[in-house]
């Protein structure tokens, strides 16, 4: 055999070692929602590590069959329903990329895929400003503007890099918007299916497979993935969808400079506080100080306006209260 046959040869077993090895790390940092019918009101999130509630709340909106690979969010429409992520936005101004699953899109005027009260409104929706067929994405920037999109099915991904949103349809780069300083900060829960208590994912609508990075893809890693279902996981402990008991965990990574992670579990509804303070007793920073679903939580800690040094992380939860050590390094 010649030795350019064992060059292809070898050439496509590197690419298929390849892929796999993108495929088994594609799992997304924030949500991943594969809408299984197996928990209702509740979802599971496969993100890795995830954020929000390890199981956020379905309010309002319902699931169905006939999806991207099965089941599926069947929207309702009305102005309350969506899905409680359990999570305030924290990314800031860093890179992100947001992918989801559509089908049978109706033009209202307008109708939301997303969002959160954050800096600019960070939203997206259908139909009304976007003009029949649409989707818009719209904050503190210019608008970006999704073209023929309904009614589906359709895969879409945005992928922010601090420089450019990149547009693309299953798995194809249709636009790139530049834009800079996109500050995704938030002050209430991300929800999906809905924003804000305004018109929700249409009656009949659906979605499936919405999955939220916080880094930007690359073109590669979405023309392999934009059709596949990620990380499937199987054999989930009821005890992890339903937590035993209050629990703060320790802080990860640490010592940390200057984010570290948090994640605590609540097996009730409770109103939350959680605070830091530093070895002299003071407060110094409020994280959690509002009623939360129950499941696993998790947020990140910014020290950036903190000396170096030691702290602690409180978390008082009805008649729950826990403390951890944490150390800033500078």
């Amino acid at each position: 055999m010649s030795k350019l046959f064992f060059r292809v040869i070898s050439l496509n077993i590197l690419m298929i070692l390849l892929c796999s090895t993108i495929l088994s790390q594609a799992l997304p940092e924030v949500f991943y929602y594969k809408f299984k019918n197996n928990n209702f009101p509740y979802i599971h999130n496969y993100g890795v590590p995830g954020r929000g509630s390890l199981n956020a709340q379905i309010i309002g909106q319902q699931l169905g069959p006939n999806g991207e690979f099965d089941t599926c969010l069947i929207g309702k429409g009305g102005v309350n329903n969506y899905i409680n992520t359990g999570w305030t936005p924290n990314i800031g101004y860093g890179n992100w990329t947001i992918s989801f699953w559509l089908d049978g899109l109706v033009d209202l005027n307008p109708t939301y895929l997303f969002g959160n009260v954050s800096s600019g409104n960070f939203r997206c929706f259908y139909g009304g400003a976007a003009g029949n067929g649409n989707i818009m994405l719209r904050g503190n920037f210019a608008d970006v503007i999704i073209y023929n999109v309904m009614p589906g099915p359709i895969v879409i991904h945005m992928v922010y890099n601090g420089s450019q949103v990149r547009v693309y349809k299953n798995g194809v780069r249709v636009n790139t918007f530049n834009r800079t300083g996109i500050n995704i900060n938030g002050g209430g829960p991300f929800q999906v299916a809905g924003f804000q208590n305004r018109n929700c994912f249409n009656d009949g609508a659906k979605m499936d497979e919405f999955r939220y990075y916080d880094r930007a893809l690359s073109d590669y890693e979405i023309s392999i993935t934009w059709n596949k279902e990620l990380g499937l996981v199987t054999g989930i402990n009821e005890d992890e969808l339903v937590p035993k008991n209050f629990e703060l965990k320790q802080n990860y990574p640490n010592p940390f400079n200057p984010d570290t992670r948090i994640k605590y579990k609540l097996p009730k509804e409770s109103f939350v506080v959680i605070s830091v303070f530093d070895m002299l007793g003071r407060e110094v920073a409020v994280l959690v100080n509002e009623n939360q679903n129950i499941g696993t939580h998790e947020l990140v800690f910014n020290g950036d306006d903190l000396p170096s040094g030691a702290y602690l992380c409180k978390m008082t939860a009805g008649n729950f209260s826990d403390s951890k050590k944490m150390v800033l390094v500078k």
